[in-house]
């Protein structure tokens, strides 16, 4: 026996196709013309039983849509995916627990957008399924460093109803608002500029650039609304030990970006240096302009631009004159010092009297790479009554276009005056000072000893004097004659210094003796006499003077 079955896809029921075999005896019991029939079921069943199953099925699908905002490249199929899960309450009751919506038994179901945007989830429903259904629909964060993923829900009804026939209705209820079923998610680039430079003090200073010792800030030049501009702070900046200077990075973003075909759209910064308080250097005040230019950074061999990159286009004005990269600041060092310069006078010659301060002047002046003399004197010096010459200190300096730091040759030499009693002397003196940067502002000259001369300077006192000798000669009994007696002067060591003769009027022409600056102080003894020339009937004088 078995059940005729109907139209099962039409009406959802699943007929029961079982086969009962029945043997059916028919016999005349009694003869009084009633049967008796007898059914047995074959096998072991004792009863007939059909039993039918019904079977609803349906599917619903939620749309959902994907933006990406700021990305140069367009949005990608496949691109993103999202994860769909169910609010479902426990049976003991409580809040609504979310459960994954399954693809399988392993895998949980999941979609991903198109290109155009669309995000599209299909649901299987059957008969068990009927009522309302509530998912909660979220964006799977894949780490992708270029994106800021959409934190939001998305939550979604799904009503579900059996038309009694084996299908159903499925029906999709979506959030209201504006933007309420849309992923947004963010594309980020990231970009960096470290700006380079270098500080120079220009002056010779001894000691080099050292680490933080000049300080710098950075700031962007910010455009208002109402047309002003704002100075914001950006980065800083220190020297390092030699001269360079070390900038802190600034970072841009997509946001950053500007527009690649508009020269004039940069981002303006400017760079001061922060005023110290070395009262041996000053400090730059004007700062330099630098300007960076953000945009999409392009793959050089297709053109295309490169996720998550952009490139930096720096111009630092004005362009510097040192042969270094980046900025430039040139500080100056000021310093000073100075030297006296030391020398001595020695006046020859006994002179009666002694020394007087400023008796005899002096002048230095420097000497060029050719050995010539300056124009005009660097220092003045006169003399003292002790000897010493007093000069005026030669001055040093480190100043804007000017650094005496090095090694500076001098020729010293006096001043002729005007004392006729006085040999002034042209000798000249070299002296070669070395001036050191010692630091601070302060300059240290020294005198080459190995390289100078002493200036010790010797005049020659000039004096002259003469003593005439009167001495006449008499004659008794005849008349004196020219030439007619002969006398001797001689010295104490009896050398003979004149020998003359008398004259007819009885003097005796001694030239006169003379004396200059070497015979001050000296004693000189001489003796006069006659000479006996034989002279007949004449009885000479053995008379010596001394």
């Amino acid at each position: 026996m078995e059940k005729d079955n109907g139209d099962t896809d039409s009406t959802g029921v699943a007929y029961d196709d079982t086969v009962y075999p029945l043997t059916i005896t028919v016999a005349d019991g009694d003869g009084q013309g009633k049967l008796d029939v007898q059914v047995t079921l074959q096998g072991d069943e004792e009863t007939v039983v059909f039993t039918n199953d019904y079977h609803a099925e349906g599917q619903g699908t939620i749309e959902l849509n994907k933006s990406l905002v700021g990305r140069p490249t367009a949005l990608r199929d496949k691109e993103f995916t999202f994860e769909i899960d169910e609010l479902i309450v426990p049976e003991e009751g409580g809040d609504p627990q979310r459960v994954p919506v399954m693809a399988d038994e392993t895998n949980r179901l999941t979609a991903a957008n198109g290109a155009d945007g669309r995000i599209v989830f299909s649901l299987n429903y059957t008969e068990a399924d009927q009522g309302q259904h509530t998912y909660v629909i979220t964006e799977v964060d894949s780490q992708d460093p270029n994106t800021i993923y959409d934190p939001k829900e998305i939550t979604v009804t799904v009503t579900v109803t059996d038309n009694g026939d084996g299908s159903m209705t499925v029906t999709t209820g979506y959030p209201e608002g504006e933007g309420s079923t849309t992923f947004v998610n963010e594309y980020t680039a990231t970009g960096r500029v470290r700006f380079t430079g270098w500080k120079y003090v220009l002056g010779g200073r001894a000691d080099q650039v050292q680490e933080d010792e000049f300080t710098f800030t950075v700031k962007e030049l910010i455009p208002g609304a109402d047309g002003t501009t704002e100075e914001v702070e950006v980065a800083t900046g220190w020297t390092l030990e030699g001269g360079q200077i070390q900038f802190t990075p600034i970072k841009y973003d997509q946001d950053d970006r500007n527009d690649p075909d508009n020269p004039e759209d940069v981002h303006t910064y400017r760079i001061y240096e922060d005023q110290g308080d070395d009262t041996s250097m000053t400090y730059v005040s004007e700062p330099v302009t630098v300007t960076v230019k953000v945009t999409d950074a392009m793959d050089p061999e297709t053109g295309e631009p490169v996720e998550g990159q952009l490139d930096v286009l720096v111009t630092y004005y004005p362009e510097n004159t040192h042969d270094a990269a980046g900025v430039t600041f040139e500080n100056q060092y000021l310093a000073q010092g100075e030297i006296t310069l030391e020398g001595t006078k020695e006046l020859l010659g006994n002179r009666g009297k002694e020394l007087e301060d400023g008796e005899f002047t002096f002048e230095v002046r420097e000497l060029d790479e050719n050995n010539e003399p300056g124009e005009t004197a660097v220092a003045a010096g006169t003399s003292k009554a002790d000897g010493t010459i007093a000069f005026d200190p030669i001055e040093y300096k480190v100043e804007a276009g000017r650094s005496d730091i090095g090694t500076h040759r001098y020729v010293i030499s006096e001043t002729a005056g005007e004392d006729e009693t006085v040999d002034y002397t042209d000798r000249t003196f070299i002296v070669t000072v070395e001036v050191t940067d010692l630091g601070g502002g302060e300059l240290d000259a020294q005198v080459v000893e190995t390289e100078s001369e002493t200036a010790a300077f010797e005049n020659q006192y000039l004096a002259e004097g003469g003593l005439a000798l009167n001495f006449s000669k008499e004659l008794t009994g005849d008349g004196l004659r020219d030439g007619q007696f002969t006398f001797r002067l001689a010295d104490q060591d009896g050398n003979v210094l004149q020998t003359v003769t008398s004259r007819a009027d009885g003097t005796i022409p001694f030239e006169a003796l003379t004396y200059d600056q070497d015979d001050i102080g000296q004693e000189f003894v001489y003796t006069i006499s006659e000479v006996n020339t034989g002279i007949n009937g004449i009885t000479y004088d053995d008379t010596v003077y001394t």
